[in-house]
């Protein structure tokens, strides 16, 4: 059963209000009948850096549609930990967000939106303050929301676009997206066009703006307007960003051939966003050359061929790439990465050739490559990789290769909570074999 449908974090100074919320519920967005809020108190207590600890629980009682908020007041920290927010729905765990401190004491707010609990079921907050070496922060205050209504709201069918024109029209009904793995990291099932889908083929190669359902292209997309959508489709042989003004947003779709191997990146090259994306026979997966890239809850299997020199997430400015002159504001979070040893592999992460400063890297399963992180500094600000998970030994040489932070060279990189794990067939974690590694 998906017991999280809608799960997001967000930063802010003060609880938000959960009056008068909306659940969203197979493409409907309706007016919740939502009970009188349960409030939990969050009882104040110095906390250990480093660990998780339990903040506010709540037990449903009944078979209900849910939605919560909880605010924390952390004192004493310094401005440059992580304080990190998760949920656990009867050990399933769901990352809520990084919050980075913007001073000693500091408010943050992370929010779910529409899950789905049992009867019995217990919903807790987590929290954890990371930082390199050891000692405590204290919880000041804070408190945890529930709302919630039965689950009697009904659904609707599955849209297909078995009529849909071979032209891009805008859509008013959102598509079906692919089920989130159910407190684990993505795999081709839970990504890419979702089951049923009818997908028509489409030979227009140069997208304007409009909104482009259920369609298939054999062919290199060229981005030219700033307000593209595409959902729940098929790309053969990628995307690429064209003026610098171009934008698009991706979501629940496959890019790549469904056999052999293409050298070029699945997406690319600036302002665009990649949600629950299968990326299959592709050397490469993300090319960041300009800014504002977000890619996350995504799948990507990729394939090596001698001198590819592939990689999941290819940082590469200009010179010596023809992209952009910076590229702030790239987020690489939440993904599965499985780049199989040998052949023509770079690394999961390759942030390099005079890439900007400030790349997030954040709770991946990352697996394969030379070295598996290589995320390196050429100015700006720092760089943060934080609640990775590398399968130990699945690389060439080394889980990274980084430039880290020394005495005489400070505030370049931030890494903390980067585990060597093992996993299952299915990319389940059974096993940590090293927790928290040092930034090599």
């Amino acid at each position: 059963m998906r017991k999280i449908h809608v799960i997001t974090g967000a930063l802010a100074t003060a609880a938000l209000a959960m009056a008068g919320a909306l659940f969203v519920v197979s493409g409907q967005t309706q007016a919740a009948d939502v009970s009188t809020p349960t409030v939990v108190t969050v009882v104040p207590r110095d906390v250990a850096l480093n660990a998780w600890h339990d903040v506010a629980s709540f037990t449903a009682p009944g078979a209900v549609w849910a939605e919560s908020t909880a605010s924390l007041s952390i004192h004493n920290g310094l401005t440059n930990d992580l304080i990190q927010v998760r949920a656990s729905v009867d050990g399933n765990l769901f990352w809520l967000g990084d919050f980075r401190m913007g001073q000693v004491n500091w408010t943050v707010a992370a929010a779910t939106r529409q899950y789905e609990l049992d009867p019995g079921d217990v919903m807790t907050y987590q929290v954890r303050v990371a930082r390199s070496g050891t000692g405590n922060v204290r919880i000041e205050r804070g408190h945890a929301w529930w709302t919630t209504q039965p689950r009697t709201v009904p659904t609707t069918p599955p849209v297909t676009a078995s009529t849909a024109p071979t032209t891009a029209v805008p859509t008013t009904n959102p598509p079906p997206t692919s089920t989130p793995p159910p407190g684990g990291f993505p795999t081709a099932s839970t990504t890419g066009v979702p089951a049923g889908t009818t997908l028509t083929n489409d030979s227009d190669c140069t997208l304007e703006n409009g909104t482009y359902v259920a369609r298939r292209w054999n062919c290199l997309l060229n981005v030219t307007g700033n307000a593209v959508v595409i959902r729940n489709s098929e790309l053969l042989a990628g995307i690429g960003s064209g003026p610098s003004t171009a934008a698009y947003t991706i979501e629940d779709s496959t890019i790549g051939p469904a056999s052999g191997c293409n050298t070029d990146a699945a997406l690319g090259h600036y302002n665009f966003t990649g949600r629950r994306i299968e990326i299959r026979n592709m050397a490469d997966g993300v090319r960041s050359e300009g800014p504002n890239i977000l890619f996350e809850d995504s799948y990507m299997k990729l394939f090596q061929t001698a001198g590819s020199h592939g990689d999941g997430l290819q940082g590469c400015d200009n010179p010596p790439c023809g992209g952009l002159t910076t590229q702030t504001n790239v987020v690489f979070r939440h993904n599965t990465v499985d780049q199989p040893c040998c052949g023509g592999v770079t690394a999961n992460v390759f942030w390099a050739d005079n890439s900007s400063g400030g790349l997030r890297v954040e709770n991946n399963l990352l697996i394969g490559g030379g070295f598996t992180i290589r995320v390196y500094h050429f100015g700006g600000a720092e760089n943060v990789v934080t609640g990775n998970r590398v399968v130990n030994n699945s690389w060439n040489f080394g889980y990274g290769d980084n430039d880290c932070d020394t005495a005489s060279n400070p505030n370049i990189m931030h890494w903390v909570d980067n585990d060597l794990v093992t996993v299952d067939s299915g990319y389940s974690v059974t096993g940590t074999v090293a927790d928290n590694v040092t930034c090599t």
